[in-house]
């Protein structure tokens, strides 16, 4: 990837929770990704995974740090992906991938249309353009859930324990979308505490612990050492 723009770069950034007690969420965390590589956190329960994550989107002010996004401190960019998925229970499968472009003035409605089409052919889900999530498997919720970010052209994608519910065979659809969309040359940061998953999807791993970088390292390399 010697060619590729950076995308992200992470300095020293640290968020604390107050509380009853002052708790560290993260602590002095520091790391670049560039376009198309797709980047790992891995560790325990509270390690701080996903506060990385939503300090990352801009969904958690940090405490000290600073975070860079293509060169800018911007969360224009940026698309947050959680395990709820959160889709809109009452709207279909298209309009759950159109509504936020709408409401967020990004494109017309017949634009955002041919948009969510498109992605709908590519991943294989056009025949669900039309069903609500009630109908949707897991692992389609998913799907869609990355879809309806991906329609906004995030530079960054970071996605929080998507498949922690799925399995075996679902996780396998995932992986393959994420596959799909570094080859493209989408940058991403993904939660994960599967080990597997992450050893086959991802550039680097990188090992949190209460709140701590412990080790980082490319993913065939550190995989092993678990």
């Amino acid at each position: 990837m010697e060619n590729t723009k950076q995308i992200l770069e992470a300095k020293n950034i640290t968020k604390i929770f107050s509380g009853t007690e002052r708790s560290v969420g993260i602590s002095d965390i520091s790391f670049s990704l560039k376009e198309g590589e797709v980047y790992c956190l891995i560790g325990p329960s509270g390690a701080g995974k996903s506060t990385l994550l939503r300090c990352l989107a801009g969904l958690e002010p940090i405490d000290s740090g600073e975070i860079l996004l293509h060169g800018c401190i911007l969360r224009d960019h940026v698309a947050f992906v959680s395990q709820e998925q959160n889709l809109w229970p009452h709207k279909t499968v298209i309009e759950n991938l159109i509504l936020v472009p709408l409401l967020l003035g990004r494109m017309g409605r017949e634009q955002a249309k041919r948009e969510a089409l498109a992605l709908l052919v590519r991943f294989g889900l056009l025949d669900k353009r039309d069903a609500y999530p009630e109908f949707l498997s897991g692992g389609q919720k998913q799907r869609v859930a990355i879809l309806r970010a991906l329609i906004m052209k995030p530079k960054l994608l970071l996605l929080d324990e998507i498949t922690s519910s799925l399995d075996h065979e679902l996780v396998g659809n995932v992986r393959e979308l994420i596959k799909t969309l570094a080859l493209e040359g989408q940058a991403m940061v993904i939660a994960t505490h599967q080990l597997d998953f992450a050893s086959e999807v991802a550039d680097k791993i990188l090992f949190l612990d209460k709140g701590l970088l412990i080790k980082e390292g490319l993913a065939s390399d550190l995989a092993k050492s678990f």
